[in-house]
């Protein structure tokens, strides 16, 4: 959601803030979560799909609830990532 208030305040209108929100989504959404599995990506897919903020929330979901994990760093890396969007958002619209 802190990359869409970005994403609204870097842009000039509504409009193009969605088609680029949608540009990002889909790619960001196939190779972090409703893609093939992380196991069966080739090794540039997985370096590309790595630093998403939605593998790092898809992994921070799912190694504790498969237990083979606690997922604090994908939790950390997510919370910073939102952090960051927000306090650049804010900076913007204060503009």
């Amino acid at each position: 959601m802190s990359i869409g208030v970005l994403l609204g305040t870097l842009l000039p209108s509504a409009r193009s803030a969605q088609a680029v929100g949608l540009l990002i989504f889909f790619p960001s959404f196939l190779l972090g979560a409703g893609g093939p599995p992380p196991h069966v990506m080739g090794s540039t897919v997985k370096l590309v799909a790595g630093p998403l903020p939605l593998t790092q929330l898809t992994d921070a979901v799912r190694e504790p609830w498969l237990g083979i994990g606690q997922a604090t760093g994908s939790l950390i890396v997510v919370g910073c990532m939102a952090v960051i969007a927000t306090v650049i958002a804010a900076r913007r619209a204060a503009l």
